[in-house]
Formats: C-alpha cells, sequence, structure tokens
C-alpha cells in the first residue's frame, strides 16, 4: 500500500489535489441524444495543493473525457461480447 493507515485524523492518501470528471457521450447538435450514457470518471491527482487551474483544466479535461467516450464504448462492447453467457 502506497501511503499509510489513517492516524489521528491525519490525510493519509499520496494526493492532496484532484481534478475529476465524468466520460459520457458530450453534447452535439447533430446527434440528438434522449439518454446519457455514463461508463466512468477521469480523474487527475497531484501531490501537491493548488496545482489546478479552473481557468484551462476544466475544459482540457471536459475535452479528454469526451474523446474517451467512444473508443471506450467499443472497447467494453467488445469486451462483452467476449465474456462467456450466464448460465
Amino acid at each position: 500500500m502506497p501511503w499509510s493507515k489513517k492516524r489521528d485524523g491525519q490525510w493519509v492518501l499520496p494526493y492532496r489535489s484532484t481534478i475529476a470528471c465524468i466520460i459520457r457521450q458530450g453534447p452535439a447538435k447533430s446527434v440528438p441524444n434522449d439518454k446519457t450514457i455514463a461508463l466512468g470518471f477521469l480523474t487527475v491527482d497531484s501531490e501537491s495543493r493548488g496545482v489546478f487551474e479552473e481557468r484551462w483544466d476544466v475544459q482540457l479535461m471536459f475535452s479528454v473525457a469526451d474523446a474517451l467516450f467512444h473508443p471506450l464504448r467499443l472497447y467494453l462492447e467488445i469486451q462483452n461480447q467476449n465474456e462467456p453467457a450466464a448460465p
């Protein structure tokens, strides 16, 4: 385990800052989407405080997460096709 157990209310995780966003189908006018499909979350952690800049990092994270949606969805579909059927 890369970090120690909680002692006396101290922060025990190896990071101090994190930013996260959902991996989902991004909104698009050309693709009407009745239902949002969420595949997971993209997170970036840092050992330092105050390293994320809201002005730049929020849009960057959403862009990367949106770009991951289609390849990740295809990967999950292929993975699910190769799983044996439940009895």
